[in-house]
């Protein structure tokens, strides 16, 4: 920024096209400095739904780029995969805003790049790619000799687990690549392609699919820092929770992790390791999030990497640390503010409670809504007489979001157990295997 828009305020335009994005940031909690003038851009959600879920990434880029343009916007907010890649394409077009170049952008989303070019591990996790449009039997035999087996085999570019699946042998790997061939293209896809270079990462160019050796870890953690300037400002790590064969089928995070603290200081430093990698691809001025798998031999390697921070946090990060809000982090980096670390007062859980319902399910034949001992402690991602759709692989659909703290770790996992024993009214419906 020049000196004069130092010394003058700051317009900050976040990108939440929908209510959840909203309510991700803990907007209503959230203190906006003087000096700063704030924006959104959302988009309107459909009618009977309590949430766009898809929507045009050229035409809402377009509405960016005309706030950008009217507002003299110096910085850009966003909490999820497909607008950080926005926010990329538009840094990239309006160079005065400080952030992620696309080329950082696009190898954290897709998951082949990020094996191949992110990870500066020797031994990394095995991988193979494959292309979904034109593939062989002996080109599914080879990448799962390469892989071994079990394997995971995903999409390249998604999100939220779309279309993963654990497959055993080549019968269960030809399956799923047809059931993927079914699935909707991926609008992410093509914004990228028509804004990356053809010849130097030619593998974002077809509809990959990435099969991935199986880890068996002995736990998972999520780590999170603020690249703010090219430097690397460590900010918390989480133990990740992932249960599918109980009646309270969730995916969660409890922070901060209460792993030895020599375990807390490798999986920091893998975490630095891959981030000076994207550093030296243009990665800056953001949060980074990725999961760490820690083997039972005590070594670590990289499940994911997140172009983003993860905002289903947010609302733990206010209750359970003293300066742990991302959003304020940001905001202090636009300002050209001192950025402090978190301090842990309180422990939190954040759940994601899942279906894997068989066939398209009202939300109110899934959850128990009408409790009033339990309506204050988590938040559905449908209306009551909304259709959750079939679960794409084996990812399962996320329904609701709960909340819990405590000055206790212990505490957190009864008190969700409770909650689930009193709201999932389909225990039967998790995964087979």
């Amino acid at each position: 920024m020049s000196e004069e828009k130092q010394t003058s305020s700051v317009n900050i335009l976040a990108l939440l096209p929908t209510w959840k994005d909203k309510f991700n940031l803990d907007l209503k909690n959230l203190s906006i400095p003087d000096g700063l003038n704030f924006f959104e851009v959302s988009i309107p959600a459909s009618i009977g739904s309590k949430s766009s879920r898809r929507f045009c990434l050229t035409e809402y880029t377009k509405r960016c780029e005309d706030m950008i343009e009217r507002h003299s916007i110096d910085f850009l907010l966003s909490c999820r995969d497909d607008t950080s890649v926005v926010k990329a394409a538009l840094c990239n077009k309006y160079p005065h805003i400080p952030g992620p170049t696309l080329e950082a952008t696009l190898l954290c989303h897709n998951k082949y790049l990020t094996r191949k070019y992110a990870d500066p591990d020797p031994h990394p996790i095995k991988y193979a790619h494959l292309d979904l449009d034109s593939f062989t039997d002996d080109d599914l035999e080879e990448a799962l000799k390469t892989v071994g087996s079990p394997a995971i085999i995903k999409p390249c570019v998604g999100t939220a687990s779309f279309g993963v699946a654990k497959v055993i042998n080549l019968q269960d790997i030809v399956q799923q690549m047809d059931l993927l061939k079914t699935f909707p293209a991926s609008g992410l896809s093509d914004f990228l392609k028509a804004r990356i270079r053809h010849d130097k990462y030619p593998e974002a160019f077809n509809n990959g699919v990435i099969l991935e050796e199986y880890v068996d870890a002995a736990a998972i953690v999520g780590v999170e820092g603020l690249i703010a300037n090219g430097q690397i400002i460590p900010w918390q790590v989480c133990d990740v929770l992932l249960w599918k064969k109980q009646s309270c089928c969730m995916k969660g995070a409890i922070l901060p992790s209460i792993l030895d603290e020599d375990v807390i200081e490798t999986v920091v430093a893998k975490f630095g390791d891959i981030a000076e990698r994207l550093i030296s691809h243009g990665y800056n001025n953001d949060f980074l999030a990725m999961e760490i798998f820690i083997l039972k031999n005590g070594d670590v390697k990289l499940g994911e990497v997140n172009q983003r921070m993860y905002s289903p946090l947010i609302n733990l990060y206010n209750r359970c640390y003293t300066n742990g809000n991302p959003v304020q982090a940001l905001f202090n980096l636009a300002q050209n503010n001192p950025i402090q670390r978190p301090i842990k007062v309180k422990y939190g859980l954040n759940a994601l409670i899942k279906s894997y319902n068989e066939q398209p399910t009202r939300l109110s034949d899934l959850l128990e809504l009408n409790d009033p001992n339990t309506k204050d402690l988590f938040t559905t991602l449908y209306l009551p007489d909304e259709e959750v759709p079939t679960s794409p692989g084996d990812a399962g659909i996320i329904i609701a979001e709960a909340n819990f703290i405590s000055s206790c770790y212990e505490d957190l996992l009864p008190a969700f157990y409770s909650l689930c024993s009193k709201v999932i009214k389909k225990p039967e419906w998790s995964p087979r295997d």
